[in-house]
């Protein structure tokens, strides 16, 4: 290399250290680029965070802020740290161009924290209000709703929704937004129905079939519901004798949440609002006693009046006697008899309960009226040999049913009229249905379905075999209908 080429060559550096010395901060952002498009993210996201944090004025702070964020979210997977320099970048870009596009992302960002979502929310909302005319505002209601979905928030979800419709009905993502909004319809109404709310599902996956539909997904499943609820109708108003089984199986593991109403052998139940239950495991009795009616104050002394001219001011009026409360009207078991178990109706009006003779062995299955104050017999087992230790209400209909024998009852409440089916695994005998080895009873919320837990005894030492349970439950699911006779 010639003295020329020498004394250019010294030049250029000499220009260029220049440059990193009258700009620093452009020069360090450029030199990041380059780091960042050769992969080597560590080392230019260093380079940024320098440059926003030592030349906070420079208009490249700006860019290397969001650089850096991005750099921590999509290549190091590090939420926190990009959720901290967006939320300064919100801080910097409020009232700029760039305020929507940080508000998305920062929202996106908070997602990965995690439910229940609050900060995300919060911040999509915050987008929609302040930049309600930007693009990402679309996006950011389509987001808020999605989050809603993923708790299972339909009331919320379906308000956000059909408030992105109102706002941006005839932008692009329309049409998406109708498709998530048709949906949430459908997952309310279920949701309602199989949770228990029956009546207010079913109203709500009528009035969103008026609506129209244009999911067939959706369609389908609404009139299925529907279709499910008038089978439902039928069988709590049909006679109990009428109640026919359509379906029974042996199932591994029972779909969570989809038998509402429980009731365990043995477990104390908790008592409906307005009463209070008194049990006595060691002296098998029970008391269920009405909460009393919540004591009114009594009326303060009047204020006496003030004085007229040349009269004397009132005595005040002595406050009026207190009526006594009359007292709580309770229901006690009988002396003669031990309390095997007792359960409230899903309504909370009807107490059933199993007694045992405490002088020989009868067993009776009873019910209290909680409303009229009465109590009956409902069936006996003289033997005490068949009659289960369980109990359920079907809901919404005056009927019972237990295990009797190796059959499953279904029982009007006074015992008058009643049938029974038995249940059959095909699994082996020790996967045979007994019902004095019922452990629990459970019912859907419109009493279609059963689910009964048995508990066998446990094999004998060398004598198992394949087709025998390995778990120590066994759970028969059951579907009920109605015949025609």
């Amino acid at each position: 290399m010639n003295a020329t080429s020498r004394l250019r060559m010294l030049a250029v550096v000499a220009m260029l250290a220049g440059c990193a010395l009258i700009w620093p901060a452009k020069y360090k952002f450029e030199a990041a680029e380059e780091l960042e498009q050769q992969g080597k993210y560590p080392e230019a996201v260093a380079l940024y965070e320098e440059v926003f944090t030592r030349y906070p004025k420079k208009r490249e702070a700006l860019d290397a802020l969001l650089r850096a964020a991005a750099i921590y979210e999509e290549r190091l997977n590090n939420w926190q740290k990009a959720a901290a320099y967006l939320q300064d970048l919100r801080s910097r870009t409020e009232g700029k161009p760039q305020y929507a596009s940080v508000l998305l992302r920062l929202g996106r960002v908070l997602e990965h924290a995690g439910s229940p979502f609050r900060d995300s929310i919060e911040t999509y909302g915050v987008l929609c209000r302040n930049c309600a005319s930007a693009p990402e505002a679309v996006s950011a209601l389509v987001a808020k709703g999605r989050l809603h979905e993923s708790m299972q928030d339909w009331a919320a979800a379906k308000g956000v929704y059909e408030d992105a419709l109102a706002r941006y009905g005839k932008s692009a993502e329309a049409p998406t937004i109708r498709v998530r909004l048709e949906a949430v319809w459908q997952f309310e109404a279920m949701g309602l129905y199989y949770a228990g709310e029956v009546e207010h599902g079913v109203t709500l996956a009528q009035e969103a079939m008026k609506k129209g539909i244009t999911v067939d997904e959706v369609r389908n499943g609404l009139e299925a519901l529907l279709g499910r609820y008038k089978k439902a109708m039928d069988l709590w108003r049909a006679e109990a004798a009428s109640v026919i089984r359509e379906a029974a199986t042996v199932t591994d593991q029972p779909a969570p949440g989809h038998f509402v109403h429980r009731y365990e052998r043995g477990a104390p139940a908790a008592a409906p609002a307005g009463w209070t239950t008194a049990w006595d495991a060691k002296k098998t009795t029970l008391t269920v006693t009405e909460a009393p009616p919540e004591e009114v104050s009594a009326t303060p002394m009047e204020s006496a009046q003030p004085a007229l001219a040349g009269k004397p001011a009132a005595k005040p009026k002595a406050a009026p006697k207190r009526k006594p409360l009359p007292k709580p009207w309770s229901w006690k078991s009988p002396a003669g008899v031990q309390v095997l178990g007792y359960w409230f109706s899903p309504d909370g009006r009807k107490l059933g309960w199993i007694g045992k003779s405490r002088s020989g062995s009868k067993r009776s299955l009873n019910l209290v009226d909680l409303g009229s104050r009465k109590g009956w017999v409902v069936m006996t087992d003289p033997t005490g040999t068949v009659l289960g230790d369980v109990i359920a209400f079907l809901p919404h209909a005056d009927k019972v049913i237990f295990p009797y024998e190796n059959y499953v009852m279904v029982s009007d409440l006074r015992g008058g009229n009643r049938t029974s089916f038995p249940l059959e695994s095909g699994r082996g005998p020790r996967v045979a249905f007994r019902g004095r080895q019922v452990d629990s009873l459970a019912t859907t919320s419109d009493g279609l379905e059963l689910l009964l837990v048995t508990v066998p005894p446990p094999p004998k030492k060398g004598k198992a075999s394949a087709g025998e349970a390995a778990s120590p439950h066994v759970y028969w699911q059951v579907g009920l209908g109605v015949g025609s006779f």
